[in-house]
């Protein structure tokens, strides 16, 4: 099992919770209360139902709504939209409670998927963005930076095993400059790429003997002597080595 399998996580719906009575069809109602100012349960034609508080004729301040696909959200509101702290709750079991601004997950909040991976971090516009923590139900977890809704920037990946990289991450994959400590007490300092050792680094074996050149594919292809002081690329390395299987 790579780490490119374990980390392809997936994201969750962003959904806006737009419910202004203005425009609405004859078929849309307040079926009980004060749907104007105060508390009430309207009904919109389109399938949604809304029991909570009102202000000027929009849901505003704490309710929630019940969606026709099984969602929930239940949660502050301001002006017909999800503003605030809320949790959104969706019919195929994943959870989301935290912070909503313009009816999207905005803020800092928690993700629970039915497999059990969850996400603690900052969220923008609906997509994992800023720094948190994703937990995967086999021991894993990823610390650090969050872009596009991916391990992207620095951070530090665990694995269940007791091994653990810390270093630079583009699209959820070991890329730039990181150092990997295994569980047995070898330790891999420099470059990587597609979470694999690829150009110039050193790795420290546990019973103390050293390898350190260029590695291409996570296998030391040129030593320390034979590379000299010229960085080679991992591609430079490949025209002149066969790539191991």
């Amino acid at each position: 099992m790579t780490t490119a399998s374990l980390r392809s996580g997936s994201a969750a719906a962003a959904i806006i919770i737009m419910l202004l009575l203005s425009g609405q069809s004859a078929y849309s109602e307040c079926i009980k209360g004060d749907c104007l100012n105060g508390y009430g349960t309207f009904v919109f034609d389109s399938g949604e139902r809304y029991e909570g508080e009102f202000t000027g004729g929009n849901p505003s301040g704490t309710g929630t709504v019940n969606y026709p696909n099984g969602d929930i959200y239940t949660g502050q509101l301001a002006g017909g939209v999800a503003c605030g702290k809320g949790v959104l709750v969706f019919a195929d079991g994943q959870k989301y409670e935290g912070e909503f601004k313009d009816g999207l997950r905005n803020g800092m909040g928690t993700n629970i998927w039915p497999s059990g991976d969850k996400y603690v971090g900052h969220s923008v516009d609906g997509i994992r963005q800023g720094t948190g923590i994703y937990y995967y139900t086999n021991g894993d977890r990823y610390e650090g930076q969050f872009s596009g809704d991916k391990f992207n920037g620095e951070g530090t990946y665990y694995f269940g095993s007791g091994d653990k990289y810390t270093g630079d991450f583009i699209d959820n994959l070991f890329n730039g400059e990181g150092v990997m400590s295994y569980a047995d007490g070898s330790i891999y300092e420099g470059h990587f790429e597609n979470d694999k050792k690829n150009g110039r680094g050193r790795l420290t074996l546990k019973n103390g003997k050293v390898q350190e050149g260029i590695f291409l594919d996570g296998l030391l292809v040129k030593d320390k002597e034979e590379a000299g002081e010229k960085d080679i690329k991992p591609a430079e390395a490949a025209s002149k080595w066969p790539p191991v299987p």
